[in-house]
């Protein structure tokens, strides 16, 4: 019989998630990513997990419109006095 199969009143057999080896769900806890693992075995979950970076702002200071007409041709010529000759 292995280590770990007795009776105990509400308990059961589970298998640690690091070592492989059977023990009693009193003897396992559950990590902060999700594993079952012997006590032993279980990690405190790193400090730098939990920091918060500034916001950055990249918002312009201003901006225009994208249905505003470009310049085209026709609009060039008829600035300078361009194209309005009458034949």
């Amino acid at each position: 019989m292995g280590a770990d199969n007795y009776y105990k009143d509400g308990g059961w057999n589970v298998y640690c998630d690091f070592c492989g080896r059977k023990r009693k769900n009193s003897d396992v806890e559950k990590t902060w990513n999700g594993f079952y693992a012997c006590k032993h075995h279980k990690e405190k979950r790193n400090p730098q997990d939990f920091q918060v970076s500034a916001t950055d702002n990249q918002t312009v200071p201003f901006s225009r419109p994208n249905n505003v007409p470009s310049p085209g041709p026709a609009t060039t010529y008829t600035l300078y006095g361009w194209g309005n000759e009458q034949n």
